[in-house]
């Protein structure tokens, strides 16, 4: 009963997934507004929230087409760093061999800075869509890796010796429980992994593009034109937001059982009895 009304509760425009995210951005875009009006602020330095969601709906064609842009190089990217990933994840926790190896290239990659191996990037791969999609996939491989490592680790000793005893292989210890296992860190690991890989395609793009959102970034920096710029920002947020939100769901639809979607029993353990 408790984990429907929960579920109910998940399309309801007052749950507080959806109301307190609400209330947050009103109060966020009611101090920017204030802060232009209070301050008389030129609209050449800080465009007021109506300015810059008005550049969006007047430039509506041009943010989708390149946002499209932008989009595809972040699912891509998001994408191969799901599968190459969990891919090296299972490897390293099948073997120790593979584990000791790769660990510290994980490491050596995750403290590159992009920013300065985006220009590497597009030597080799060009200024097409590929050189930002494997920016992309760089800066969402690391999260995915490391959360599919841990969830598949995490599984209790007990249960492992239990499915040995019922003579079951390392393949389907693997798929009976550490895969299960590991799906709650996954999909932490995947709202961390798509919001890189949308910073990812913007960084590829601003270092050399001639499309995409972070294109449109690089051409209101030229231009000095602040509305373009705040209305290009307001389109990534949505982007990334609408990825990670993507995710959530399928994370409920898909790991119903797991505590995170159950606190209605969780505050029950505490305040019950």
């Amino acid at each position: 009963m408790g984990g429907s009304r929960s579920r109910g509760r998940g399309f309801s425009v007052l749950s507080p997934d959806i109301l307190y995210p609400a209330i947050a951005i009103l109060l966020l875009l009611s101090v920017w507004h204030l802060i232009v009006v209070g301050f008389k602020l030129s609209s050449t330095f800080l465009p007021t929230p109506v300015a810059a969601f008005s550049k969006v709906v007047f430039s509506y064609n041009t943010f989708l087409t390149h946002g499209m842009v932008t989009a595809y190089e972040i699912l891509i990217g998001f994408l191969l760093s799901v599968v190459i990933g969990v891919t090296t994840a299972f490897l390293m926790v099948w073997s120790r061999v593979v584990d000791k190896i790769v660990s510290p290239v994980l490491v050596f990659l995750q403290t590159v800075p992009y920013i300065s191996v985006a220009p590497l990037l597009i030597i080799w791969f060009g200024f097409g869509l590929t050189s930002k999609i494997v920016v992309s996939f760089l800066m969402g491989y690391f999260p995915i890796c490391i959360a599919a490592v841990a969830g598949m680790s995490a599984v209790e000793s007990e249960m492992i010796d239990l499915i040995r005893s019922m003579s079951a292989s390392k393949w389907q210890i693997f798929w009976k429980s550490r895969l299960p296992n590991s799906l709650p860190y996954l999909f932490s690991g995947a709202k961390i992994s798509v919001a890189l890989a949308t910073s990812g395609a913007i960084i590829g793009e601003y270092v050399g593009s001639d499309r995409g959102l972070g294109y449109l970034i690089v051409v209101a920096n030229s231009d000095t034109n602040a509305e373009l710029l705040f209305g290009t920002n307001i389109v990534v947020s949505a982007l990334g937001v609408s990825f990670f939100w993507f995710i959530r769901w399928m994370e409920n639809i898909s790991v119903p059982w797991h505590v995170a979607f159950r606190p209605e029993e969780g505050s029950q353990k505490v305040t019950g009895a």
